[in-house]
């Protein structure tokens, strides 16, 4: 191989890893009581039709991470609370999110 064509791979690769590693995105954010503010640890957080889902930590906290780009309904729910519903999240390419979310006590569902 010549220097030139070994060159030309390498780039061509390492252009093609960089366009691979930016199609997905990020969701985080706290999660709280609405009346107290409280945040809410062990709340369920997931994206409705997909696999990527997970619990806040003991802050409240959530991160969804390499979330492909597109649209999503986030759901939020956590017993003697109202499951919570946020339609048409946007997931943009090498982008995070931060969305807090607020729980109203009530009926769980």
């Amino acid at each position: 191989m010549t220097y030139r064509y070994r060159l030309l791979l390498f780039f061509l690769f390492g252009l093609t890893f960089h366009l691979q590693a930016q199609t997905v995105g990020q969701i985080s954010g706290t999660v709280r009581d609405r009346a107290t503010q409280e945040v809410l640890p062990g709340v369920t957080v997931v994206l409705e039709g997909t696999d990527f889902g997970t619990a806040t930590d003991e802050q409240g906290r959530y991160k969804l991470a390499g979330v492909p780009t597109g649209s999503y309904n986030l759901r939020a729910s956590f017993v003697g609370y109202e499951a919570l519903l946020r339609s048409n999240v946007s997931v943009t390419s090498g982008n995070a999110n931060i969305i807090n979310l607020e729980l109203s006590a009530g009926p769980s569902s």
